[in-house]
């Protein structure tokens, strides 16, 4: 078992409650529509990658998000989705609906699909991680499950100073272009 002591502790804390940042706050969108990144309520996206144009009417009642509370929390403030599940919410109801044989597992893309083709229409939002050139990025990707295409793409480099990935430098600008894309923009 490793000590930490109170002051290393006490470094630790004020790190990460210190600054102009927040870590895992979900926010609905101000009057704007949009979450604001800066203090005076700017709402700065992240670099979008992909937005293909799509009948997005047909994903509107249900969202399937993959990630952490504070992701699938965001989903829900946004207010565009019926419905938003996880993946133990899914699993319940594949059960409910007696489609275990034709989805015993949901655990991966081809276990995604089958959810999409046997139990309905949703939208996959997930993240993904990927590096290059000693860099760290964060993908933002909205999925057609039906046939595995990824609709929406933006991403954002992972910053380490002065936090790892606070939501205004990193998270907000993520949902406010997957907002954009959601309004057609």
């Amino acid at each position: 078992m490793v000590k930490v002591s109170g002051k290393f502790l006490a470094l630790g804390l004020l790190l990460a409650l210190g600054g102009c940042g927040t870590s895992g706050q979900a926010i609905k969108p101000d009057a704007s529509g949009y979450l604001a990144t800066t203090g005076n309520g700017q709402a700065e996206r992240a670099q979008t990658l992909t937005a293909e144009k799509a009948d997005l009417s047909q994903f509107k009642p249900l969202a399937l998000v993959t990630g952490s509370d504070f992701i699938i929390q965001q989903v829900r403030y946004l207010g565009y989705f019926d419905q938003v599940i996880d993946l133990a919410e899914l699993q319940k109801r594949i059960v409910e609906k007696n489609l275990q044989d034709k989805v015993p597992s949901i655990g991966d893309r081809i276990g995604i699909n089958n959810a999409a083709r046997y139990y309905g229409k949703f939208l996959w939002v997930h993240l993904d991680v990927n590096k290059r050139e000693g860099k760290t990025y964060i993908k933002f990707v909205a999925t057609d499950p039906t046939n595995l295409t990824d609709l929406f793409v933006a991403e954002r480099q992972l910053q380490y100073q002065p936090y790892v990935g606070s939501d205004q430098t990193l998270w907000y600008p993520l949902f406010n272009s997957f907002i954009d894309w959601l309004k057609g923009r």
